[in-house]
């Protein structure tokens, strides 16, 4: 099974904004889709719930910063992380991306 196999992505709405679940792996392969979801929903204030994936590489850290980027230079709202795992963590903090993101406290 490659990662887009097991890749995938649901966006619902709560009461603060859409909310994007990712499941599975952000790579290479599937970076470009979650970016497409996050373009689709520029300007609103998302959540990524990250409970659910199981690895990620340099292409999903550069997603967000670029994510980050973009709200800053528009105006807008940067995403917020929910549910980020330990592994994920450390990689947040060890590129010192961790600094430029906003997590909301469950899990992160």
């Amino acid at each position: 099974m490659d990662a887009a196999e097991d890749f995938s992505l649901f966006v619902e709405r709560n009461g603060h904004g859409p909310v994007v679940r990712v499941s599975g792996e952000i790579d290479i392969v599937t970076a470009p889709m979650l970016w497409e979801c996050l373009d689709r929903l520029d300007g609103q204030a998302v959540t990524i719930d990250f409970s659910a994936v199981t690895y990620m590489d340099s292409s999903g850290v550069n997603l967000l910063v670029a994510a980050v980027k973009r709200a800053h230079d528009g105006g807008g709202v940067a995403p917020i992380l929910r549910g980020v795992q330990p592994r994920q963590m450390r990689i947040f903090e060890v590129t010192r991306v961790a600094e430029l993101l906003t997590f909301d406290g469950n899990g992160g």
